[in-house]
């Protein structure tokens, strides 16, 4: 049965790449709020973006978090990643967002798990540039990114004070090594590109290691759940009030959820 995920979870990846095209036309701007960054990795640019509140202070620790966007925002104009997925809620609703967000980018025909290197090192300028607080450190990303949650929270279980995968899955090795991360992992009934079983594999993996994770399933036929969850004031609350203690250890974990979701925890309540 794991061998069996593991080979969904690349196939459904390789899925993803080739419906994503890239033709090099958009040259996008960044929206108010974001802020274009440069780091060189082998000697290459590699651009990517943070958020910062309206309200941001220096002299306050803020929460941190890291978002992995998915196949239709690669590239390497560092702009992409931030007009989909949590990019437009930050716009939107940037008073439900109180911390600092990270926005890598994956290029063209690469997936998250190769260019792990280069969002580390994203990950420690923002560290030394920004005051972060790092009980309070989230990961989250949708479809592409989805899976890459899964594997990037795996690389580092003792980092993330909690994470939201959205219409992904992740392997049974590395849904095992999120043990311990209170996670709440969404996605679409009827998803017409990663199947619900697949994500429910996931899920049933995690709880069958860990019962602190909370699963909304929307009733709805289409790929994008990553819209609803984070317009969600309820799912961004929730997102912000885990901690982790000095010892590593998470402080706040949310309930469980039934295998078909609960009405109440779909986030099209505001």
């Amino acid at each position: 049965m794991c061998p069996n995920v593991v080979l969904l979870c690349s196939a459904f990846l390789v899925v993803l790449d080739a419906a994503a095209q890239d033709d090099g036309s958009q040259d996008p701007t960044l929206a108010p709020g974001f802020a274009a960054r440069t780091i060189v990795v082998n000697q290459v640019p590699r651009r990517y973006a943070i958020w910062l509140p309206p309200d941001y202070d220096p002299a306050k620790a803020w929460p941190l978090i890291v978002y992995l966007h998915g196949a239709g925002e690669r590239g390497m104009d560092g702009v992409r990643q931030t007009t989909a997925g949590i990019g437009p809620a930050l716009v939107q609703w940037p008073e439900r967002f109180p911390g600092v967000v990270l926005l890598p980018q994956c290029p063209y025909g690469s997936v998250w798990k190769s260019e792990f290197p280069v969002v580390d090192g994203e990950f420690g300028k923002t560290l030394r540039e920004y005051n972060i607080d790092k009980h309070r450190i989230y990961l989250t990303g949708n479809s592409l990114g989805g899976f890459g949650s899964w594997s990037y929270a795996a690389l580092r279980p003792d980092l993330f004070a909690a994470m939201m995968p959205i219409c992904g899955a992740g392997s049974a090795d590395d849904v095992l090594l999120c043990s311990g991360i209170p996670t709440w992992v969404f996605t679409s009934r009827r998803d017409t590109i990663v199947p619900v079983q697949l994500v429910r594999w996931s899920v049933l993996i995690a709880r069958f290691a860990d019962s602190r994770v909370r699963y909304t399933e929307y009733p709805i036929a289409d790929h994008d759940a990553w819209t609803p969850t984070y317009s969600s004031e309820r799912v961004i609350a929730w997102l912000f009030h885990q901690s982790r203690s000095d010892n590593g250890q998470a402080q706040t974990p949310g309930p469980s959820d039934d295998m078909a979701g609960d009405p109440d925890d779909h986030p099209g309540l505001k």
